[in-house]
This record gives C-alpha cells, sequence and structure tokens, in this order.
C-alpha cells in the first residue's frame, strides 16, 4: 500500500474534525455549566453521529438501508427531539429547581452538541473512505487514530500559542488544571486508538454502539456526582436515542438472525 497525497490529505482533515469535536464538547459543557443543565444532554446529541453516517454511506457509497436501521434512525430523532423540548435547569437560591426558560445556555448545549456530531461525521467518513476509497487495510483502524490525534495536537498547540500572545489571560492555568487536562488526554487518545481499531477488527455497529453509551454513563455520573438535573422527559429523550443507535448500528445483525429464524 504506497502512501499518497489523498490519503495524508483525508488524515488531515480527519485530525481536524477531530479537534473540532473537542472544541465543540467542551463549549457544550461550558454551558451546560453555566444553566446547570445535565452534560449528558450534549453527549447524547453527539451520538447523532451514527444517523448522520449512515445516511451519508448510503448517499456516497450506496450502502443500504434495512428496514429495521429506518426504524432506528426515526426512534434516535424522535429521542434528540425529545432532548430539545423539555426544559432544563438551573440554580437558584432555593437550590435546583427546573425552568422553562434561561439565557440561552441551555439551547447552546444542544446546538454545540449538534455540531459536534457534524463534525464527528466528516471525521468518520473520512476514516471510511481510507478503507474504501484509499485501500487502507481496516486493522490500521489504531494508526489512523493516532494520526487524527497528531494533526489536533498540532493544530490545537498552534491554537494554544495564539492566544498565549494576543489572549487576555485565558493561557493561565494551575498546577491542578495542567494535571486533569493531561489526564483528560490521555484518556481521548486511549478512547480514539481503541474505538478505530475495533471498527478495523470487528463489527462497526456493535463498536459505534457501545462507544455511544458514553452519553448515559456520563449522564449519570453528572446526576450523581455534579448534581446537575435532568427532567423526566430529557431522560425518555435519553433512552430512545441510545435505544435507537443500537438498532440502527446493528441492524444488519438484527436482519441476519431474524432471516435465520425463519
Amino acid at each position: 500500500m504506497r502512501f499518497d497525497s489523498k490519503m495524508f490529505w483525508l488524515i488531515v482533515l480527519g485530525g481536524v474534525s477531530e479537534f473540532c469535536v473537542s472544541l465543540l464538547v467542551i463549549l457544550s459543557y461550558f454551558s451546560a455549566i453555566k444553566s446547570n443543565t445535565n452534560q449528558g444532554i450534549g453527549s447524547a446529541m453527539i451520538s447523532l453521529n451514527s444517523v448522520l453516517v449512515a445516511i451519508l454511506s448510503w448517499i456516497f457509497y450506496g450502502e443500504s438501508l434495512s428496514c429495521v436501521q429506518i426504524f432506528g434512525i426515526f426512534v434516535v430523532v424522535i429521542g434528540i427531539i425529545l432532548l430539545g423540548l423539555f426544559s432544563s435547569t438551573k440554580e437558584d437560591d432555593d437550590g435546583p429547581t427546573l425552568v422553562k426558560e434561561d439565557d440561552g445556555s441551555s439551547t447552546m448545549v444542544l446546538i454545540y452538541g449538534l455540531l459536534a456530531a457534524c463534525a464527528l461525521t466528516v471525521e468518520m467518513l473520512a476514516n471510511k473512505h481510507l478503507s474504501k476509497g484509499c485501500g487502507m487495510d481496516p486493522k490500521h483502524g489504531a494508526v489512523v487514530g493516532m494520526c487524527y490525534l497528531f494533526v489536533e495536537g498540532t493544530l490545537g498547540t498552534i491554537c494554544l500559542i495564539v492566544i498565549t500572545c494576543y489572549g487576555d489571560g485565558f493561557h493561565v492555568m494551575s498546577g491542578l488544571s495542567i494535571i486533569l487536562m493531561a489526564i483528560s488526554a490521555v484518556f481521548l487518545y486511549s478512547s480514539l486508538v481503541l474505538l478505530n481499531y475495533s471498527i478495523g477488527i470487528g463489527l462497526v455497529g456493535v463498536a459505534v454502539s457501545i462507544f455511544n453509551s458514553n452519553a448515559a454513563i456520563h449522564t449519570t455520573i453528572s446526576f450523581f456526582a455534579l448534581h446537575q438535573l435532568i427532567t423526566l422527559g430529557q431522560v425518555w429523550g435519553l433512552v430512545l436515542s441510545l435505544l435507537g443507535i443500537c438498532v440502527l448500528t446493528m441492524g444488519d445483525m438484527f436482519t441476519k438472525c431474524c432471516c435465520k429464524g425463519t
């Protein structure tokens, strides 16, 4: 396999997209903290990338969508709508309460999450095109993940230098902040490499379904550890979106099992 300019630019595209995902996730978390919205809502919005990847793969690669997968898309969309419709949470003098309106921060959680889903979709399609259009061995997914992070880290370092030179104290961090950033970077690096590698050696649907379960885990930890409230409607939206993602990404497996049963 020869490494050419097309593969190089696809890796750059994937790395820039991963940088945008990280930036949008941070902005989503800041908005969640400001409005006391559960941070897991942003993670659930990012999971919408499964729907976008399925639809774009059907358009550009001719990959068929079974009735089961179409049903999964429908369920995911309904779940995301529920997440956006129901009220957010806010902290007042009497403690955390449910409110119908805030300063718009809870809405930005959804918007940043949706934009992050779009950026993650571009990243995953770049990976798909590396294997389908460039002939890269899918088992090299771990290498692709590391290349993405190299590009992301380079771009992030450049941005940090610019902010340091022209910013207004944004670059000032405590020792604890640096340690926490280093820990998060290790986990981010590990998760991206393992996700791409699992996609390369196993079933894509199973890997993505397990990966997207982070929204439920994130929501639960935010609720109990950070005391970020969540409405009952948002809980139902989260459950539906996760179930829909599982049906969508493992639709082929469900279809084959049903065919064998008949």
